[in-house]
């Protein structure tokens, strides 16, 4: 019976040896290429509701100047495209029900306010 009983409470923190640690996620999950990035911050300006003809002729024109710089063929514009709005959608469901209204407030806000900045 003493044995049963030191085995069940040995369980959790066997398991908890034996598990992997689970990876902190940073704050933001922003990419750090700056193309997968400005197509981030453009998918949460959307998730948000905070798209308006300036955000979107600023991202427009941040886009096609990174685009240019970073001198993406066709194929690797798409790749860092769908990464950026990946990243941004996995962010979304981390989130969590009404988690993404802080999100908003804070990255949301942020990157409309950028793209109004760099519009034309």
């Amino acid at each position: 019976m003493v044995l049963v009983r030191t085995l069940a409470a040995a369980i959790p923190v066997l398991l908890a040896l034996t598990l992997p640690a689970q990876r902190a996620e940073p704050a933001g999950a922003e990419p750090a290429d700056p193309v997968e990035a400005v197509y981030y911050r453009y998918a949460v300006v959307e998730y948000c509701s905070l798209l308006s003809p300036t955000v979107v002729h600023g991202f427009e024109a941040e886009r096609d100047r990174l685009v240019a710089a970073a001198g993406l063929d066709e194929e690797q514009h798409r790749q860092h495209r769908l990464a950026g709005w990946t990243a941004a959608d996995r962010e979304w469901s981390n989130r969590g029900l009404g988690g993404y209204r802080n999100w908003c407030r804070t990255e949301g806000e942020a990157a409309a306010a950028g793209f109004i900045d760099a519009a034309p």
